[in-house]
């Protein structure tokens, strides 16, 4: 026999399960992001008004969290990881299939509940509290959470602005910030120009560069030199 035994195997089940309950409650959150336009003109609402499923979401996990974490804490985290799981279950598909806007509005502040009592299961079931996964994570990538995920965000942003003609306050909503204020301001924290300037500099950029061999194209005019 190897020197390993039983009891030293990962348990891949629980592990696969505590994996997809995590993707179930980032995908539930993040999914309508990219679709703003497609659930604008299937609801019959603005953009910004589709952007606020995800503000909802978002404020449902935000105030459920500590009053639910503390509910459960006498239970068993299987059946409270269970339940959450299936509450999200449930309200996406009320989201998928409800045709009105306030009844998906409602809908996503509940799983924005039930996906805040699944992060609360996780962090117990790996023995580390929000602050001691908050540590844990900032000793590992080097950042805080918070940094981390403001810097995924402005590097998307970045990289849709040029490519796409969307407002700012649209994008802005697709990579996850609340409204065009809030976006500016951490995207000009971050690269030092606003998205709107950002914007015009690197197509400017790209339109004076040759698409052969690199040289600016004020030596040369058009859109491609001589060589």
């Amino acid at each position: 026999m190897s020197g390993t035994g039983v009891h030293d195997r990962l348990p891949w089940g629980a592990l696969l399960t505590l994996s997809a309950s995590g993707f179930l409650t980032i995908f539930t959150e993040t999914i309508p992001a990219g679709l703003l336009s497609e659930l604008s003109a299937g609801l019959g609402v603005s953009e910004s008004a589709a952007g606020q499923l995800v503000t909802l979401y978002a404020l449902g996990s935000g105030m459920a969290a500590i009053p639910l974490v503390s509910a459960t804490r006498s239970m068993s985290r299987k059946r409270v990881l269970v339940m959450a799981v299936m509450t999200l279950g449930v309200f996406n598909f009320i989201t998928a299939i409800a045709p009105w806007y306030p009844v998906i509005l409602a809908a996503r502040l509940v799983a924005g509940a039930a996906a805040a009592l699944v992060w609360g299961v996780l962090a117990a079931m790996v023995s580390l509290s929000p602050s001691a996964l908050h540590r844990a994570f900032t000793q590992d990538v080097g950042m805080s959470p918070f940094t981390w995920l403001g810097r995924v965000r402005t590097a998307e942003m970045a990289r849709l602005l040029p490519e796409t003609d969307g407002s700012v306050e649209t994008i802005g909503r697709q990579v996850g910030w609340k409204n065009r204020g809030h976006a500016t301001r951490q995207f000009k924290a971050r690269i030092g120009m606003t998205p709107s300037q950002y914007r015009v500099a690197v197509r400017r950029t790209r339109e004076t560069v040759c698409r052969l061999c690199g040289e600016t194209l004020s030596t040369f005019g058009g859109d491609e030199c001589a060589g």
